[in-house]
């Protein structure tokens, strides 16, 4: 039978302050009243505990719930990523890359557990963070756009007009091109549009910007 110690307390110190003694000179009996005041203070130093112990075991369940919502937040945007990462789609694979980025300006790194999750599909974690059209293959520099033409940027191409175009090493929204004649920079998506049509040139110069 569980005890209620504040209860017990209470009563302690109720019935401590109504013994009486036949002495009329001390109406408290003082070895009455002493007993149920050591009583009381024991109660209530139970009762303390057990608020205590409540208290713990309170806070013990919220850190522990804490922590499975944690996890199963992790799993969903580790998943989510996955996803976007192995689709062959510009935007859903922009969206998984900038989330990931912002997760790390806040010091919550998941590319381990997303390329982890990348092998068990069976997709090149490497080649998932390449993108499909966003980014220049850093070993074979070509790029392929969202027409699904592949772009060898190891080489010059040449625009309508006989102006010779390289690519800058930089990417915004696609690759920059530079024209040494002209001294332009512009995307190769805008040159392709404006400046069609484009050849690879045999014998480029080199371009006066790093690459």
């Amino acid at each position: 039978m569980t005890v209620n110690h504040r209860a017990e307390a209470e009563k302690h110190l109720s019935q401590g302050s109504f013994v009486t003694s036949p002495d009329t000179a001390h109406p408290a009996d003082p070895v009455a009243t002493d007993y149920h005041l050591r009583m009381a203070q024991v109660h209530a130093t139970l009762a303390r505990g057990e608020d205590n112990a409540a208290t713990l075991a309170d806070l013990r369940d919220a850190n522990t719930k804490l922590r499975n919502d944690l996890a199963n937040m992790r799993r969903i945007v580790v998943d989510h990523v996955a996803d976007n990462l192995g689709r062959q789609d510009l935007y859903s694979w922009r969206s998984a890359r900038d989330l990931t980025k912002e997760l790390d300006a806040y010091g919550m790194n998941i590319d381990q557990a997303v390329d982890e999750r990348l092998e068990e599909r069976h997709i090149d974690p490497r080649q998932a963070w390449i993108g499909p059209h966003d980014q220049v293959n850093p070993v074979t520099k070509k790029w392929t756009d969202l027409g699904g033409t592949t772009w060898d940027l190891s080489r010059p191409w040449i625009d309508r007009d006989g102006n010779t175009w390289e690519w800058t090493g930089e990417f915004d929204q696609g690759p920059l091109m530079h024209c040494k004649t002209t001294g332009s920079t512009s995307s190769l998506d805008a040159i392709y549009i404006f400046h069609r049509p484009l050849v690879p040139g045999d014998s480029p110069d080199p371009a006066d910007v790093p690459f």
